[in-house]
């Protein structure tokens, strides 16, 4: 999988031109031992992101540097390494895949402004990362007016991230950072979009050292306006954190705007516990009740009120647009059965005429069928006779005097020679017309009967 990760209130920087992607030493910006560093892709509080090449592999990743708190703190790193080890084992699509932890050793940054971002020295971590085009969904949304993302686009994007969470709960992993920054689109030929998760595990983890070493108050471990309410309170999570978060994300793809925006806006975060603690979002306008129901069934206070599953959550809340496309499904499908049995019954009546036809080849011309056998029969037996008489006087001219033949001889051997004779010439007479009644039979059944 390709993404490039960007930690809490990261924004990515302007997309890489060809010149810093492929142009070659020349413009590169420095180098990290043996990857070479192209161009600045993000950033924010946490760390800046770089996209470079592995001069080995010839490989684009993503390199992310860490905060100095928690590089130069021994025992977050470990922590961090030993969640690490869990998470590279992770492989969806629709998870961005972190390569390894490096550690630095030669340092050699050009490039002014790259050194002053990546504040690099030998012996500190970075994370190394698949890198592929994309925006984040924060970014990708706003070609839409307001921010509103047709709600079949939300919908396809809402389940792939919901394939990708409910994978990782099955591997007892729990994201705990789920917002658009945190979420690469990509868009494919034909309008098609691919979501991929970033920072699987890594955001809230780094967070968490982060408030430990930091003095900052009531920090946590995700992003306020997308965390659930036991998030807020410190208490156990698992996956269903992950859903109410989704929730959040797929909320503000169809407002414009997470669930309670005004009031994460005071930046009072006594407020902003009390809001998620009690407080029921609004309905979003111009949107149909089941759409409003599957929200607020998901972004319930309690775990256990929830849906089973992220896919479950994204399911019900096509529910909508599902019930019309299965109606519209049904509908072509009634349409197509009927053509069907239409077009089985021509078929089945030709077959019946078929065979019809093949048993009564005269039954067009009105004739009975017993009528039509009789009359050609006597017509073929008609000509045999006529063609026999033609015979006789044939055998005459041949040299064989039938009647003197017959006159002379009265005996019983000339009798019985005779008989034979007889025989004989009236086979060789008939077989004229016994042939010409066979050809008539055969040429009517080619025409279709016999």
């Amino acid at each position: 999988m390709n993404a490039f990760p960007l930690l809490p209130d990261d924004e990515p920087a302007s997309p890489p031109t060809e010149r810093t992607m492929r142009g070659g030493d020349p413009a590169t910006l420095g180098r990290i031992d043996h990857y070479d560093l192209l161009c600045k892709l993000g950033g924010g509080g946490f760390g800046v992101v770089y996209l470079a090449r592995d001069s080995v592999s010839g490989i684009e990743v993503a390199i992310k540097t860490l905060h100095p708190l928690l590089k130069h703190n021994a025992e977050e790193m470990d922590l961090l390494r030993e969640k690490f080890k869990l998470v590279h084992g992770l492989t969806h699509p629709n998870i961005a895949k972190a390569l390894v932890i490096h550690l630095v050793r030669d340092i050699d940054i050009r490039d002014d402004s790259a050194r002053s971002e990546l504040k690099l020295a030998s012996g500190d971590s970075v994370m190394v990362m698949d890198y592929a085009p994309g925006v984040t969904l924060s970014k990708w949304r706003r070609q839409f007016p307001d921010g509103i993302v047709p709600f079949d686009l939300a919908i396809e994007l809402g389940r792939q991230i919901a394939s990708a969470l409910d994978y990782a709960h099955d591997e007892k992993i729990v994201h705990r950072d789920i917002k658009p920054a945190n979420i690469m689109v990509e868009t494919l030929e034909g309008g098609r979009v691919r979501a991929r998760l970033l920072d699987f595990g890594f955001a809230a983890e780094i967070r968490s050292p982060m408030s430990r070493v930091s003095t900052e108050a009531c920090d946590t471990s995700g992003t306020r306006p997308y965390m659930a309410p036991e998030q807020w309170l410190g208490r156990r999570q698992d996956g269903r954190a992950d859903q109410y978060a989704l929730a959040c994300v797929l909320y503000e793809l169809l407002s414009g705007e997470p669930p309670f925006a005004g009031v994460f806006e005071t930046g009072d975060p006594m407020i902003m516990m009390a809001t998620v603690k009690g407080e029921t979002p609004e309905a979003i306008e111009n949107t149909d009740s089941a759409t409003n129901a599957a929200l607020l069934r998901a972004l319930a206070k309690a775990p256990k009120d929830r849906f089973p599953s992220c896919a479950a959550f994204v399911d019900a809340l096509g529910g909508a647009d599902a019930a019309l496309e299965k109606l519209r499904r049904a509908k072509n499908q009634k349409k197509a059965d009927a053509e069907r049995a239409v077009r089985v019954e021509a078929n089945r009546r030709h077959r019946r005429e078929e065979k019809a036809a093949a048993r009564e080849p005269q039954a067009s011309r009105g004739k009975p069928r017993v009528g039509k056998g009789v009359g050609g029969m006597a017509r073929d037996l008609g000509i045999a006779y006529l063609l026999s008489l033609l015979m006789v006087p044939l055998v005459g001219f041949a040299g064989i005097p039938i009647r003197d033949y017959l006159k002379h001889n009265f005996d019983f051997a000339g009798r019985t020679l005779n008989i034979a004779t007889g025989v004989s010439i009236a086979a060789i007479c008939f077989v004229p017309g016994f042939v010409v009644y066979v050809i008539r039979k055969v040429r009517a059944a080619r025409r279709g009967g016999f």
